[in-house]
């Protein structure tokens, strides 16, 4: 089996499965991220039923390949056969049941198909981020009468940090996730966030309930 560097098997990788049939029929680029309960499969028994019935052995084998920066959902079944390319994201409980899946794109469903590019998923998050972090802070009124500290949405801190040494300082640990810190932080720093701070942000938030 060939595991790309950097990447992570995330919460237990008891609660993950890799075919150790064969293992040399599975390989996984750099930077990917495979999540909870995924299983990636080279075999199928299935043939088993078949065989029962009819007498003979028809074996079933077939490589799975997965590209670099790739993120793999809750879930997600990789079947035999499947070739995945770089900068794909599997959605959670997908069924990936062999084929190829070009660079670039968004995959989901049972059997998965492209359901959109990368390129509009990116955008699509860009339009979502504030109105989910305002919903996040929100709901943290709602359920603690209180507004939530700055660390609680830490993953929406490009809308409200100012792009200045101290704000590098205190997400950097965001800003080297993926390993392209330097990708990042040129982004980060030619950017302009959506309010001046995080009060300004908590201020706006408040007026919208």
């Amino acid at each position: 089996m060939k595991i790309g560097e950097g990447t992570v098997i995330f919460s237990n990788p008891a609660f993950v499965l890799l075919d150790l049939t064969r293992p040399w029929m599975i390989e996984i680029g750099k930077n990917v991220q495979i999540t909870r309960d995924v299983k990636i499969l080279t075999h199928d028994y299935s043939y088993s039923t078949a065989k029962a019935y009819y007498g003979d052995v028809t074996g079933s084998c077939g490589k799975v390949s997965i590209g670099n920066n790739c993120f793999i959902g809750v879930g997600a079944i990789i079947l035999k056969g499947t070739t995945i390319g770089d900068n794909v994201i599997v959605g959670a409980g997908s069924v990936v049941s062999g084929g190829s899946f070009p660079s670039n794109s968004v995959i989901a469903g049972n059997p998965a198909k492209v359901i959109c590019s990368l390129e509009d998923y990116y955008k699509k998050r860009q339009n979502l981020q504030l109105k989910e972090a305002k919903d996040l802070v929100l709901q943290y009124f709602k359920v603690y009468n209180r507004m939530p500290e700055e660390n609680l949405l830490d993953e929406f801190f490009w809308l409200f940090t100012p792009r200045n040494n101290a704000g590098v300082k205190k997400y950097k640990y965001r800003l080297e996730l993926m390993n392209n810190y330097n990708v990042s932080l040129h982004e980060f720093m030619h950017s302009k966030p959506r309010f001046e701070s995080y009060d300004a942000f908590i201020k706006w938030c408040e007026n919208q309930q």
